[in-house]
């Protein structure tokens, strides 16, 4: 076969390599798992790449993704959801399934292959991921529109009970919807996708952390200090997915 087999875990929310968890040979203890932040990522000796997360409720483990290894490209990619992973991601796979492998040359083992399908899912199949340009330098394509339902959208999300406080959610900007604890956040996001994540500090809110909405997440994420932390941004990336799903 082309190639060694090469498995590993990645965080979803900080896009990194798990160093530690990289291996080349299957492992049948990586079937349970406790973090829901993380994905096992797979490439075994006929290419084929699979990733694989955390069922919800359960400590096992379904296929969300399936592709192929063809030079340094993704090729033939599925998906059981349309939006994970998101466009940008898949980018990010690219590079490091591609240095992986490249790095289990040196250490090849006999042949190792993965039998995964995508699970059976409701939803309708997604559409079909168009390849990337093989040019180098290319103009990329157009940010798609943003829908209606994401004119503007403000709300306030407690992290102490991991929820949207309730009525804290307004369609129009609103100076009196305030946090008002110290595990509360007010997240605005404009007609642009832009996102600003601020806290109560000494009579104002204070911005402590700026993002992009884009492909259903937060993205070009800045901040100076040590909130939100991973944690917080999913939570906040997830409460605003849902809240744009039920805007008026």
């Amino acid at each position: 076969m082309s190639g060694p087999y090469v498995a590993f875990r990645i965080n979803r929310t900080t896009r990194a390599i798990l160093t530690d968890t990289v291996g080349y040979e299957p492992d049948p203890m990586v079937a349970v798992f406790t973090n829901s932040f993380e994905w096992l990522v797979i490439c075994d000796s006929a290419d084929k790449v699979v990733i694989r997360a955390l069922e919800d409720g359960k400590r096992t483990l379904a296929v969300i993704a399936i592709a192929t290894l063809r030079a340094s490209k993704l090729e033939d990619r599925r998906q059981v959801d349309p939006d994970v992973p998101p466009r940008s991601m898949w980018t990010w796979l690219e590079e490091v399934v591609f240095i992986q492998r490249e790095r289990g040359f040196e250490k090849r083992l006999p042949d190792a292959f993965d039998q995964a399908e995508l699970a059976a899912a409701s939803r309708p199949p997604p559409p079909p991921v168009v390849p990337p340009s093989p040019t180098l330098w290319s103009t990329p394509p157009p940010e798609a529109p943003l829908s209606s339902k994401t004119r503007y959208l403000e709300m306030v999300f407690d992290h102490a009970d991991v929820a949207v406080v309730a009525g804290g959610v307004r369609y129009a900007p609103d100076a009196a919807l305030r946090p008002s604890g110290r595990y509360q956040m007010k997240l605005a996001c404009n007609a642009s996708g832009q996102v600003s994540i601020a806290r109560e500090g000494e009579g104002e809110l204070v911005v402590i952390a700026l993002a992009i909405w884009r492909e259903s997440a937060l993205c070009e994420r800045q901040q100076q200090g040590g909130e939100p932390d991973d944690f917080q941004w999913i939570a906040l990336e997830d409460a605003l997915r849902g809240e744009l799903s039920r805007a008026p």
